[in-house]
């Protein structure tokens, strides 16, 4: 028992590790909520777990937004204040840049 975790999130930690594919992580609700500005991750269908009365909030991660911004995959740009965040595989650039233009226009009033 020195070196025993027990409790709803280990057990939540295994029914996701369950869920999750080969290599692959899967975040619970809060964890997500504490590391979203860093990870990348996409929400799934909530699912029933043994052990739980309510079906199961998970999130697959895709990536950390750094090594995603290096292989070109989303732009991040954050400054104090400021913080921009796009993602390319979920946008084609010209409705991207539509949005960014609005943002513009909006800025320069």
């Amino acid at each position: 028992m020195d070196y025993t975790i027990i409790g709803n999130a280990v057990n939540l930690t295994a029914r996701l590790q369950s869920h999750a594919e080969i290599d692959g992580i899967m975040l619970g609700h809060e964890t997500y909520s504490l590391v979203k500005d860093e990870v990348a991750a996409e929400e799934q269908t909530p699912f029933k777990v043994k052990g739980f009365a309510e079906p199961v909030r998970a999130y697959k991660v895709l990536g950390l937004y750094d090594d995603l911004a290096d292989e070109g995959l989303v732009i991040r740009e954050e400054q104090d204040g400021f913080r921009f965040l796009l993602d390319l595989q979920k946008h084609d650039k010209a409705a991207a840049i539509g949005k960014v233009e609005e943002l513009l226009t909006r800025l320069k009033k």
